[in-house]
């Protein structure tokens, strides 16, 4: 179990990197867009038909945000109990 709990953990430290990747290409797309005459207004975001490079990073980082990094960190939880870390739980003794 001590293997899953690392394992989870590193998987949760480089979703946090894959989040901050995709936010940063998507503004980096947005931005490019804009500057090349592309205007982001009301009827921009409710059109279904606007498109421009970074597009693809709001969705990734919409869905790691909101399914996949809670996802983890609910299974971090639960994996957690079982790791028998010693002291982990700060059950013996102080935990300062």
């Amino acid at each position: 179990m001590k293997a899953a709990y690392r394992a989870l953990a590193y998987l949760i430290a480089l979703e946090v990197v894959v989040q901050a990747a995709a936010i940063a290409f998507a503004l980096t797309g947005l931005g490019k867009w804009i500057m090349e005459g592309g205007v982001l207004d009301a009827a921009a975001m409710e059109s279904e038909t606007t498109e421009f490079t970074g597009v693809a990073g709001f969705m990734v980082h919409g869905i790691n945000g909101q399914m996949i990094i809670p996802l983890l960190a609910l299974l971090l939880l639960v994996v957690s109990f079982f790791a028998k870390v010693p002291a982990g739980s700060c059950g013996r003794g102080s935990c300062w």
